[in-house]
C-alpha cells in the first residue's frame, strides 16, 4: 500500500510552524480567511525565514477570494500550492491557472452536490479536498462525514487523474478507519492539537499509525 500525502492544515503560530515544518507531512496548510485559525502571510514569511521550508508543500487555503488577494499572498510566500476552500466560480479559478504557476486546490463539502461540483471544477483543479459539510462553516471543524461514502470521490478523482485528499475530524484514534479506503491524501488540524495548539505528541501518534498501517499493507 502506498502511503498517503499527508497535509497539518491550520498553522496560526510560531510554536504550529516550528512543529508541522519538522513533522513527516509532506504539506502545510495556512488559512488565510475568517477562521479560529486564521493567519496573515506577513506571519507565515517570518516562520518560513525562521525555520525553512523543509521541503514541505506549503498550502495557502482561501475562501472566496479575490484574485489579488491570492495572488498577493503567493507573492509574499511563494506558496506551492493555492487551496479554494469555498463557492468560487470556476472562471476565478481558471483565471488563477492562466497568470500563475501554482497547483490549485479545490476543497468540496461532502454531500449529494459533491460529485457534480467535483466535475464542474475538473477543469481547473489539480487536487481535489473533500471535508465535511456543517452548517455555518467553510471547514475545520473536527466533524468527520461517513467515510464509507468517500470511495465514489477517489474514484471519481482517479478517473479524473488528480489526487483526492480527505478531511474533517481525522485523528489518532480514527486514522486506521480512513486508510483502509486508501486516499491519496490526509488533511488534519484539530486532531493533532491539543488546546488549539499544534502537539508534538499527537503529531508523532498519528504519523506512526499512519507508517504502522500502512507498512503492513
Amino acid at each position: 500500500m502506498k502511503r498517503p500525502l499527508l497535509k497539518y492544515c491550520g498553522n496560526k503560530n510560531r510554536e504550529d510552524y516550528r512543529l508541522s515544518s519538522r513533522s513527516e507531512a509532506d504539506c502545510i496548510g495556512f488559512i488565510f480567511a475568517e477562521s479560529k485559525r486564521r493567519t496573515e502571510p506577513s506571519e507565515v514569511k517570518e516562520w518560513m525565514d525562521e525555520f525553512g521550508k523543509n521541503g514541505k508543500k506549503h498550502v495557502g487555503v482561501f475562501v472566496n477570494p479575490t484574485l489579488g488577494e491570492v495572488e498577493e499572498a503567493c507573492r509574499i510566500l511563494n506558496l506551492d500550492a493555492v487551496q479554494f476552500h469555498g463557492e468560487e466560480p470556476l472562471s476565478l479559478l481558471e483565471e488563477f491557472k492562466q497568470r500563475n504557476g501554482q497547483e490549485i486546490w479545490k476543497a468540496i463539502r461532502h454531500g449529494e452536490s459533491a460529485l457534480r461540483k467535483m466535475a464542474h471544477y475538473g477543469p481547473a483543479a489539480d487536487v481535489f479536498l473533500i471535508d465535511s459539510s456543517v452548517k455555518g462553516s467553510w471547514g475545520g471543524t473536527g466533524v468527520s462525514f461517513d467515510w464509507s461514502l468517500a470511495g465514489s470521490y477517489i474514484k471519481q478523482a482517479e478517473q479524473m487523474g488528480k489526487p483526492c485528499f480527505i478531511a474533517g475530524g481525522v485523528s489518532p484514534d480514527n486514522v486506521i478507519d480512513l486508510l483502509k479506503i486508501d486516499p491519496a491524501g490526509i488533511d488534519l488540524a484539530s486532531g493533532v492539537e491539543r488546546n488549539g495548539i499544534k502537539d508534538e505528541r499527537l503529531l508523532k501518534n498519528f504519523e506512526k499509525r499512519v507508517f504502522d498501517y500502512v507498512s503492513g499493507h
